[in-house]
């Protein structure tokens, strides 16, 4: 009659479970290593884009007048709210 037939696929993959196991960890796996790369990217990208920290510089400083003392208080204020 003709060639052979072969076995439906349904009958194959019941006759190989541990074969769709594997494939099943293996995609699994896969993607577990692809969401990985995609957060190591994301935070590689958001240490690059910080900015450095600042440099904070203490001082002290003794005025005696207080119209002086108001001055440079505003004058520290207005430098480090720009």
């Amino acid at each position: 009659p003709g060639p052979p037939r072969q076995a439906a696929p349904v009958a194959r993959a019941a006759a190989h479970p541990a074969a769709s196991a594997r494939t099943r960890r293996n995609r699994l796996l896969l993607s577990l290593l692809a969401l990985l790369t995609i957060v190591i990217a994301i935070v590689a990208v958001v240490l690059i884009t910080a900015p450095a920290p600042t440099k904070v510089v203490l001082r002290n400083v003794v005025i005696e007048d207080v119209g002086q003392a108001a001055t440079a208080l505003k004058q520290l204020v207005s430098e480090n709210t720009r």
